[in-house]
Formats: structure tokens, C-alpha cells, sequence
């Protein structure tokens, strides 16, 4: 019986999750589980390589095609078993998901790695430019797998409209409503490592959504870990959750007009509890492969102190 080495293409690599997808592919735990050259769509491949070391010619392919359009990507997907979707929402994935269906690979992974969207209640509205495309990749025949990892750590803890760390002054920390409501979050890297193991599968034991977390954590918690990072504390600036539950419900409802009003609507979410899910899916996609880390651990990679 010949094992399951699948041969995988990317397309948004120099995205958000990029460089950490690659860097699990090439690393030693899951290199040998697929068929290498990993085929790389990019105009411009030297931010990628500067990023990932581990990048040779013997395991990465570049390939330039155009998205929009869908020229080349014939020649990228044939042959291959699984396409990996990390495109952001500002360009169209039709011509990619026609394509991708002309090459019938055996998985494909849309561009989602966030809430779970099914369960995201009176935020449902809010992503339907993913849910879309979703349902455009499923109509067309691909088999369809969408990865669920909530809230990434390091943007808690970075990206300071988000979660409200250093928000809205330094020093500050911003929450709406209970710092004990529960939020689930993954590293980027253990989202990279997700991906790869979600590829590396039998395409018959994977479920149209795998969800995972790598830990739960509330506003509370959050300016804690940043606390123990750093040592310095922040100044709560606590407020009503219906001061942000209102208008990102609104938003939702009559559906974001720019990236502010997404923002908006993903801290409803956030706040709002429903950036939660089941991570039923933990022990599947990480045993004997990895462990998922702890928030406290990335916020000492992230902040500094290790």
C-alpha cells in the first residue's frame, strides 16, 4: 500500500499567515510528509525567501500566475492534491476556484483561519465575502475544508484597536463588558503548522471544518500575560459591552463598508463571545506532530521576554 504523500500548491504567501505555513512545510516534522517541490504562486518571491531560511530548490517551486484572471494557474495545479487558499479579502478568488476546480485536486483550504463563521450568531453577515467564496468552492465539487483557530495570539496582543492592549493611549488597556468572557485564540505559528497537518491527511477523515485553539483567555488574562511579558501594567479602561455590541452588531447587519467597520464587527465578536468554538479538532491535527502554545508563551516571544 503506497503512503499518502500529497504534492501542494500555496497562493498568498506573502500574506499575514505566510511565512509561518511555509515554515511548517519545510521544517523536519512535516517535510517528509509530502511530495516536494511545494508549488508557490508569487510575483515576487524574495520577501518570501528573506522570511524562510529553509527555502531551496529542491523543496519550493515558485510560479508566477495571474489571480484575477486565472492565467497560469492551470500549469501550477496540475497534478496537484491540495491547494491552499491564504489570498486576502481584497482581490476576488473566483478565477482561483475555477481553476482549482478544473484540476480537481483532492482538498481544498479556502483563505478563512479565524471565528467560527457558522456559529458566529448576529455576526454571520459580517463575513460574507468568506462564506461566498465558501459556497462557491463547495458548488463547484471541491472538497472543501475550512480551518477554524479563532483570534490570533500575537494580534491580542499587538494590534492594539483589536484587543485593546495599549488602547486607545499606551500604557491603556481597553475591554467591553466581562474581563472574564472567554476567548479563543492560536499562535501564527501554530496556525502554520495546523495547515500543514490538515494537509498532510487522508482526505477522507477531514470534515468540511477543523477547529482548534491552542488556549482560551479573556480580556483579564490577556493584560496579564502582556504584564508578566513586559512587567509593566496596564490601566484598565473598562466600558459597557453595549457600547461596542451595538454598533458591531449594526455593522454585521447592514454588512461593513471599510476596514474600520470590519474592525468594529470583529471586536463585537470578540467581545460579544463569539469568538469561540468547539476545538474538537485539537488532538487530531497535533498528535505526535506538535503542541499547541500556551498565550502566556507567545506573549514572551512576542513582547521579548523569554
Amino acid at each position: 500500500m503506497s503512503v499518502y504523500k500529497p504534492t501542494v500548491a500555496i497562493l498568498g504567501i506573502n500574506g499575514t499567515i505566510g511565512t509561518h505555513v511555509l515554515n511548517a512545510f519545510l521544517s523536519p516534522t512535516f517535510s517528509s510528509l509530502f511530495t516536494l517541490p511545494i508549488r508557490i504562486v508569487t510575483r515576487d518571491p524574495s520577501k518570501i525567501k528573506a522570511n524562510v531560511p529553509a527555502i531551496t530548490d529542491d523543496n519550493v517551486k515558485f510560479y508566477n500566475a495571474n489571480i484575477a484572471t486565472g492565467e497560469g494557474l492551470a500549469t501550477v495545479f496540475e497534478g496537484v492534491d491540495v491547494i491552499i487558499n491564504l489570498l486576502g479579502t481584497e482581490v476576488s478568488h473566483t478565477a482561483v476556484i475555477e481553476a482549482a476546480a478544473a484540476a480537481k485536486p483532492k482538498v481544498y483550504i479556502p483563505s478563512e483561519f479565524g471565528t467560527d463563521i457558522p456559529a458566529s450568531g448576529p455576526y454571520l453577515n459580517l463575513f460574507k465575502v468568506k462564506t461566498d467564496v465558501v459556497d462557491l468552492a463547495r458548488s463547484k465539487g471541491l472538497k472543501t475544508v475550512s480551518i477554524v483557530n479563532s483570534a490570533f495570539s500575537e494580534w491580542l496582543l499587538t494590534v492594539p484597536p483589536f484587543a485593546g492592549v495599549n488602547f486607545p493611549e499606551p500604557g491603556q488597556f481597553q475591554y467591553y463588558g466581562d474581563s472574564s468572557a472567554k476567548i479563543d485564540t492560536t499562535s501564527l505559528v501554530d496556525v502554520g503548522k495546523v495547515i500543514a497537518s490538515v494537509a498532510s491527511k487522508d482526505p477522507a477523515t477531514l470534515p468540511d471544518y477543523i477547529r482548534v485553539a491552542g488556549d482560551v483567555v479573556s480580556p483579564r488574562k490577556i493584560s496579564d500575560a502582556y504584564t508578566a511579558a513586559t512587567g509593566q501594567k496596564l490601566t484598565d479602561v473598562a466600558l459597557p459591552l453595549e457600547e461596542i455590541v451595538v454598533p458591531a452588531r449594526k455593522i454585521a447587519k447592514e454588512g461593513p463598508k471599510s476596514g474600520n467597520d470590519f474592525l468594529v464587527g470583529l471586536r463585537g465578536v470578540l467581545y460579544d463571545q463569539y469568538m469561540t468554538s468547539t476545538h474538537e479538532h485539537n488532538e487530531f491535527v497535533s498528535k505526535g506532530l506538535f503542541e499547541f502554545t500556551p498565550f502566556t508563551e507567545v506573549a514572551k516571544r512576542v513582547l521579548g521576554k523569554n
